[in-house]
């Protein structure tokens, strides 16, 4: 077992097709599955469609690797793998990618020196600078040491150090750094981790 945080992401959403959506965190997949929103399913892919059934099989099966939420007097093991019951949950729009999802996104590597960099020190840059009519929309940003992103300045076209354009990554439906993969999650992740 493995004692986790309320809000700490333990847990893959899908949606009614088995598609991923989201990770969400330990508190919100216990809620889910106790008012019956979702349905709980183990690593070898079988199905719980009940907190009651969900605890049975964790009570008999729970690894060092099974996230639990702790009380004073209660141990409960949170499923990995949530699908939901009913189209309760809609997709929110795509939006801007922000600096720690670009991050997740290239794995914290610059996209003009193509080093890795802690995320103090990487930003968005906008590859067709907002100083030469370049829009902030998500088509116009990527990652960029501070050093990169200095250099470049008001430059267009900037080329990374294999003399190749540098562009916008593709919006994916979930991000999932390789930090917070799970492996029972790789068969719903295939073409979508980063």
């Amino acid at each position: 077992m493995k004692r986790v945080k309320a809000d700490e992401k333990t847990t893959l959403l899908l949606n009614f097709a088995w598609q991923p959506i989201t990770t969400i965190p330990a508190r919100v997949a216990f809620t889910y599955i106790l008012n019956g929103k979702v349905t709980a399913l183990d690593q070898h892919g079988n199905v719980y469609t009940s907190l009651k059934q969900w605890m049975a099989y964790s009570n008999t099966f729970v690894d060092d690797n099974t996230p639990v939420l702790c009380s004073q007097h209660d141990v409960w093991p949170i499923p990995t793998i949530v699908a939901v019951t009913n189209k309760f949950y809609r997709r929110h729009a795509k939006k801007k990618l922000l600096l720690t999802d670009l991050a997740k996104i290239y794995g914290n590597t610059c996209q003009y020196c193509l080093k890795k960099y802690p995320i103090a020190q990487l930003t968005v840059d906008h590859i067709l600078p907002r100083s030469r009519g370049g829009s902030d929309e998500h088509n116009n940003r990527t990652l960029a040491c501070r050093k990169c992103n200095s250099s470049k300045s008001s430059i267009f076209p900037y080329y990374n150090i294999n003399n190749e354009p540098v562009s916008a990554p593709q919006i994916p439906d979930v991000i999932v750094s390789q930090y917070e993969m799970r492996p029972e999650w790789s068969t719903f992740l295939q073409s979508y981790a980063h």
